[in-house]
């Protein structure tokens, strides 16, 4: 028994329309953003074990480094994102979080292929500095990652559903696309480690985190567009009327 044509054509309408709409964008760059995030902090802890000789001290090191700065600086972090307009926020934030990843990237690319010439430098001086500086970039990239999951997760979305009943299947939908990412992602990221090398997956990271921070920009560009009320934001029009 054939479907009738026109019970199809109000279900295809109301796909068209929610592809078109400001939530399918934001959920698409939540996506990209999450199984960014995801690959790196899966790939960074293996990463550091593998540069200081398969120990877990440098991993250990950057998950205290991580968590003290999140702890210290999470609060000037949030008051920095409700003080500031909605776009300039995510634009500042995600060209961070992804340039430090990127950079951290090439940085730990460059130590693998060259960690025999580094190691003897200024007796051993210059790897601890290339340590460093991998673990400072990652902390800025978490940071910035903080900021951009307040401004979309606490406030975009909030305007951007408009409704209590709207706001609960967003916010579902986005625990649900977090779960996904939590579960794929490290997978994935493992497989090119296991099958190429840790040289090629940082060249993988790298380049998702350049396509994804183009992308990402541009959808939430147009959902920014796309909802006059995002222009607005109470926070600053406070510290603007004071």
């Amino acid at each position: 028994m054939q479907q009738d044509p026109r019970e199809k054509e109000p279900r295809c309408s109301s796909i068209r329309k929610f592809v078109k709409s400001p939530r399918f964008y934001i959920f698409l760059s939540h996506s990209m953003s999450t199984w960014g995030d995801r690959m790196w902090h899966f790939a960074m802890s293996l990463f550091l074990v593998e540069l200081y000789d398969k120990s877990l001290f440098l991993a250990a090191v950057y998950g205290l480094t991580a968590s003290g700065s999140h702890i210290l600086l999470g609060a000037l972090v949030g008051d920095w994102v409700d003080k500031n307009p909605r776009m300039r926020v995510v634009r500042l934030s995600l060209s961070v979080q992804n340039s430090s990843v990127i950079l951290c990237a090439l940085v730990l690319l460059t130590i693998f292929l060259c960690k025999v010439q580094i190691s003897p430098v200024w007796n051993g001086w210059l790897m601890v500095m290339c340590y460093v500086v991998v673990i400072t970039i990652g902390v800025v990239a978490q940071l910035a990652g903080t900021a951009m999951t307040i401004a979309i997760q606490r406030d975009w979305i909030v305007v951007v559903a408009d409704s209590k009943e709207k706001l609960a299947g967003m916010n579902a939908t986005m625990r649900q696309i977090d779960q996904l990412s939590k579960l794929l992602a490290p997978m994935t990221v493992g497989q090119v480690m296991t099958f190429l090398s840790l040289e090629f997956s940082c060249g993988v990271i790298a380049a998702w985190n350049l396509f994804s921070m183009v992308v990402e920009y541009l959808l939430l560009r147009h959902v920014f567009r796309s909802v006059p009320a995002l222009a607005t934001k109470a926070a600053v029009a406070d510290a603007n009327s004071k």
